[in-house]
């Protein structure tokens, strides 16, 4: 019988707790740390929990440092049976003696297979998340792997440090988030990061967060090229908006599409780039051969398309023959889902519309018109918040 999950919302109910009977475990305080010693019985209290399998722990803006990290793990033990950690540390102050003492911990941990560490909004640079990637390719143990460093001060320079201690973990990861979003990353170091997508082979996971950086067309042809090594993926997450992304750029993930010929779910984010007609049509005729893909979320505002340009890329949203379900995101009239295919389309049942962003309520309104007048749909979500 698989024992149930302990939640903890307050320091006292968790240092109260049974500690033998502790095995899956979320750690979520609705409270700060008010002093060191706070810290220093929760890490007491862990050590004790021996049977541990799962662990999530949220210190998420406890304003923690590194002499604090040191406190919480730095006199852990390697927890023989967890295979599933979960750490978020965002919106702290953790820097390099923090994230020393985090790998040591992790090295404890031998039957790891999946781990997540969330370090948004911190100050991690390029050099401090190679040390981390290189401590976390030792723990062979590990198959699904998700790094969360959007917001940090990740820039191009010793990128490609980073990059070539996650390469080392490519024999090893089917699943793979990387996020990287809000740093200030160029093709450059793009490249790097592509140079290393080449290497994992047995991905069926993939996703990748780079919005709001300053990837061009040759950074993510480099990423698109690594992509089309990974042949055996079947989810896929390409978060690519606010970009400086070109039709030589689109074009690439194009062809890198053609080569996941496993993909059954697809979420690209192209908004706010530099792409027009000719780009977004080389993604869309790669997508109909896509024989596989049942879901599809695509973001493509704020680019240079036409209303031809998405009547088109219609004709091949209904040439998709395992197409079940599709979002798209909205921010004006866009002319995508308003033409004969989409409404005679035999595939979609489930259609997705965001329009949070369109301005005027008649907009909004023709969208959801629109999409009610498609013959064959079963179920309609509309998301305006």
């Amino acid at each position: 019988m698989e024992q149930q999950e302990s939640i903890f919302n307050k320091i006292e109910d968790f240092l109260k707790a049974n500690s033998k009977t502790l095995i899956h475990v979320n750690f979520e305080l609705y409270e700060h740390i008010n002093c060191d010693q706070d810290i220093v019985q929760i890490s007491s209290k862990f050590a004790e929990c021996t049977e541990i399998k799962t662990l999530n722990l949220d210190i998420a803006c406890w304003h923690v440092q590194d002499d604090q990290i040191k406190l919480l793990f730095g006199d852990l033990p390697g927890f023989k049976n967890m295979d599933n950690l979960k750490l978020n540390l965002s919106y702290n102050r953790i820097s390099l003696s923090g994230v020393q003492i985090l790998g040591v911990f992790f090295k404890k941990c031998t039957m790891l297979k999946q781990l997540l560490i969330d370090f948004y909004g911190n100050k991690i640079d390029s050099k401090l998340a190679s040390q981390l990637v290189e401590v976390i390719s030792q723990v062979k143990s590990i198959q699904q792997l998700e790094l969360l460093f959007g917001k940090n001060k990740i820039k191009d320079e010793e990128t490609l440090t980073f990059c070539n201690s996650l390469q080392s973990l490519g024999n090893q990861l089917i699943s793979l988030n990387i996020r990287l979003s809000e740093n200030k990353i160029s093709d450059e170091g793009a490249i790097g990061l592509g140079q290393a997508l080449s290497e994992f082979k047995k991905l069926i996971y993939l996703d990748l967060q780079l919005q709001e950086n300053k990837i061009g067309n040759q950074g993510v042809s480099s990423i698109a090229r690594g992509l089309s090594k990974s042949t055996q993926i079947k989810i896929l997450a390409l978060i690519l908006h606010q970009n400086e992304i070109g039709n030589d750029g689109a074009q690439s993930i194009g062809e890198a599409l053609k080569n996941l010929k496993s993909l059954t779910k697809l979420e690209l984010w192209l908004k706010g780039n530099k792409i027009d007609d000719i780009g977004i049509l080389s993604i869309a005729n790669s997508l109909s051969i896509c024989t596989h893909l049942e879901s599809l979320q695509l973001s493509l505002y704020d680019n240079y398309i036409s209303d031809e340009g998405y009547l088109k890329f219609n004709e091949y949203l209904n040439m998709m023959p395992s197409l079940l379900n599709l979002e798209f995101s909205f921010s004006q009239s866009e002319k995508l889902l308003k033409s004969r295919d989409i409404l005679n389309c035999k595939n979609i049942k489930v259609l997705t519309l965001n329009i949070y962003e369109c301005k005027t309520k008649r907009e909004k309104i023709e969208h959801k018109t629109k999409a009610l007048k498609i013959k064959r749909l079963v179920q309609l979500n509309i998301n305006d918040y």
